[in-house]
């Protein structure tokens, strides 16, 4: 006859095994953060990634590391408001609607160009109201 004897030993000491350490938490991915960042960035479009990790981290009673929190918060800004590649595009949109609801308005867009591509560099915009007003109202001078 066989017989097996098995002992079993806890370690009660504090285990230092380097892929635990890097571990804080299974559960709370990018995209977890992306949705549960939704209803914050409503309220506060500019609410930065440590004050939602502490929101996130108080609310859902888990522990979210900051790069995590970084990601899903910026994956939830494009959610919302589209990303930037998609408002530069409509920065010139908004010009063409401007100068065809109010002839006479100044609208200039500037772009840098670069071996990477093209990019925004600044804005100008005064419509039409404003720039008569401004005539009509200042006194002439000498």
């Amino acid at each position: 006859m066989f017989v097996s004897i098995r002992q079993v030993a806890v370690n009660k000491g504090k285990h230092f095994c380097p892929s635990t350490k890097e571990l804080i938490t299974k559960m709370a991915s990018y995209k977890w953060v992306r949705d549960k960042a939704i209803p914050f960035l409503k309220k506060d479009p500019n609410m930065l990634a440590t004050k939602l990790k502490k929101e996130l981290d108080e609310k859902y009673q888990v522990t979210i590391g900051y790069p995590t929190v970084h990601l899903g918060r910026e994956k939830a800004r494009q959610e919302l408001f589209g990303t930037w590649e998609d408002s530069f595009g409509y920065l010139f949109n908004f010009k063409a609607e401007i100068e065809l609801r109010m002839p006479g308005s100044v609208v200039e867009i500037e772009v840098v160009n670069t071996e990477e591509g093209v990019f925004f560099h600044r804005f100008f915009c005064c419509m039409k109201p404003s720039i008569d007003g401004f005539l009509n109202s200042c006194r002439p001078f000498f």
